[in-house]
């Protein structure tokens, strides 16, 4: 039997089936509800509002839902997310893989044997300083030709891939490049002109991926039990809005737009790339490929002009994808000369060292804590997040993103609230949370500010730590921290530490001995040094080496998008990094049991 929902507040009416699950049935009708465990029921994340007849509302996981008759189904308001588009700039000599000619087509005689082709070709070669015999007959180039040489007088418009003829235009006008970064959580797209290199306008989203889970695993799971196809058409037709979206802020036709530059983490690039990702889930957790690989739009499904070409960038390991290659690119790490680390702190986690003669590189599995999939009220960097947490005049302050009551905390702000509490006392470098008379004996003994430690709760579910009071909170009760919370951080922080000191290690160095500590993405580029080097997740003698640098990875898309030598040398890069599995080495366990501690020992320690 058929039952209509009605979602609101969007009104969206969807017809689903008895029985269906109410998450699936939100994803069909187009709806993205937050289900960081892939609707698994463990995240408890995928939270609506089942309205009754009576106007009363009954709260309920999506996920754990099914559907047995009408249902009127309030979604969480969408709160907007703050998405990083900005990377460190450089300006590079443009050399596109695309261009356009506009070329003078020899008019064929009588006695003439060459085809209309043959004269084009001629006409190219000559206009572009190329060989004839590098440009191929295209079959759908040639259907149609002489209509449109007629068309233009014999002056038509050729865009050209590398050197070879792409399309033939009876107009000429300028043509653009588009860069595309997949991020695990979130999608940025650059219009970029051919002419002058000029970004003309950008668009973000959330990645509509997120509905099938926060992290890679549960995405290739997704893939791996339903098929490639309802994934991949997902993150495609994301990428086509954004692109259509950028170009109407630019005043640019779709039609005009004949080369897309891709990155994305491994999992991102296969999804998108229609390939099944199932190596990425069993070890040795190798990739299908690793080279830059060349699509042909309309095959994509991609909204630029549907003779153009998509590119996305080599890939290094499993776990270290095409946005790494595109990190480096972007910090020009070919040219270091000290020994320098690039953290990549997102969803995922890539770090990638350099010395100058050998780059090695390793991933962790850091996202979950700082992106607030795994925290109890851990949420994106979107209006209402506490994104930092300080100490002034003995009293606990916090900021909001938006500047609203808060209804969350964000990465950021988890790791400046466990700095400030393993900093005053209340956490212990185990991240044990004092509680009680122990707790009573600190303060009398000045080691715990009396604010902090009023704010700190114990019942049946646990300990916490209370940032924004019921009274204060956009949410029905307290914006807080729990013990549970901290051990989550100390998971992720431990697994960066760890990865840092070992791949110094295996480059033959100390940790100290890193100059320079370049830190990519959102959560770098809104982190506090200070509160990242308190809790141990960069090692404390960095804190004066950090350096933001934004989003590296689209920086690095755009930088291929607009130069043929910047996409050979991300392709070098990319294949002369070495990759260091974490997992298989020999002191990995110890060095990061060890690294779960907080590094400065507290007095009560």
């Amino acid at each position: 039997m058929t039952y209509t929902l009605r979602f609101e507040p969007s009104g969206t009416v969807y017809q689903a089936e008895g029985g269906e699950n109410l998450l699936e049935a939100a994803r069909s009708a187009g709806l993205a509800i937050d289900a960081p465990c892939g609707g698994q029921g463990t995240c408890e994340k995928c939270v609506v509002f089942i309205v009754e007849e009576s106007g009363a509302e009954r709260v309920v996981l999506a996920c754990q839902t099914t559907v047995g008759s009408d249902m009127v189904v309030r979604v969480a308001d969408d709160h907007e997310t703050e998405i990083l588009v900005e990377g460190v700039r450089r300006q590079v000599a443009l050399g596109p893989a695309v261009r356009a000619l506009q070329v003078d087509v020899e008019r064929v005689g009588l006695g003439d044997a060459r085809s209309d082709w043959e004269r084009l070709v001629s006409a190219v070669a000559h206009e572009a300083g190329i060989e004839e015999s590098c440009i191929d007959a295209r079959p759908f180039l040639v259907d149609g030709l002489r209509s449109k040489l007629e068309a233009c007088d014999n002056r038509p418009s050729v865009v050209l891939y590398e050197n070879g003829i792409v399309d033939v235009r009876t107009e000429h006008r300028p043509i653009y490049v588009v860069a595309f970064d997949i991020g695990t959580t979130t999608m940025v797209c650059y219009l970029l002109s051919v002419d002058t290199g000029e970004e003309l306008a950008h668009a973000s989203m959330l990645n509509p991926q997120t509905r099938y889970g926060a992290d890679v695993i549960s995405r290739a799971s997704f893939a791996i039990e339903n098929g490639v196809d309802e994934i991949s058409s997902c993150v495609r037709t994301g990428m086509s809005e954004l692109l259509q979206e950028a170009c109407a802020q630019a005043g640019v036709a779709t039609s005009d737009v004949y080369l897309a530059t891709v990155v994305g983490n491994t999992c991102m690039h296969h999804l998108f790339a229609h390939i099944l990702p199932e190596a990425l889930v069993v070890a040795p957790y190798s990739p299908a490929v690793r080279e830059l690989l060349c699509m042909n739009a309309a095959h994509c499904g991609l909204s630029l002009n549907p003779c153009g070409v998509v590119e996305l960038l080599p890939v290094i390991a499993g776990f270290v994808g095409a946005d790494s290659a595109a990190c480096m690119l972007s910090a020009q790490f070919d040219q270091v000369s000290e020994l320098s680390v690039l953290i990549d702190i997102g969803t995922n986690g890539e770090i990638m060292m350099t010395d100058g003669a050998r780059t090695i590189a390793c991933s962790t599995a850091a996202g979950p804590a700082l992106e607030g999939a795994k925290i109890e009220q851990g949420m994106r960097g979107a209006e209402g997040a506490i994104d930092h947490v300080w100490m002034e005049d003995g009293k606990l302050c916090y900021s909001v993103i938006g500047d609203v009551a808060p209804i969350g905390i964000c990465g950021s702000g988890l790791i400046d609230a466990a700095a400030v509490l393993f900093e005053n006392g209340v956490v212990m470098k185990t991240g044990r949370m004092l509680v009680g008379s122990k707790l009573d004996a600190a303060v009398e003994e000045g080691r715990v500010p009396q604010d902090l430690a009023r704010r700190v709760q114990r019942d049946e579910e646990g300990k916490r730590f209370v940032l924004a009071e019921a009274g204060d909170s956009g949410i029905d009760g307290p914006v807080y921290v729990s013990q549970q919370d901290v051990g989550e951080l100390q998971l992720a922080k431990g697994a960066i530490a760890v990865g840092v000191e070992l791949l110094a290690e295996e480059l033959g160095y100390a940790v100290e001995d890193i100059r320079h500590v370049l830190v990519a993405g959102a959560f770098g580029n809104y982190m506090s040094a200070h509160g990242a080097c308190a809790i141990g997740l960069i090692d404390p003698v960095l804190e004066e080496r950090i350096e933001p640098i934004g989003n590296a990875a689209g920086e690095g898309a755009r930088l291929v998008a607009l130069s043929r030598a910047e996409r050979e040398r991300c392709k070098r890069m990319s294949a002369a990094t070495e990759f260091l599995e974490l997992a298989v080495h020999p002191e990995f366990q110890e060095r990061f049991a060890h690294a779960l501690n907080f590094p400065v020992k507290s007095a009560d320690a």
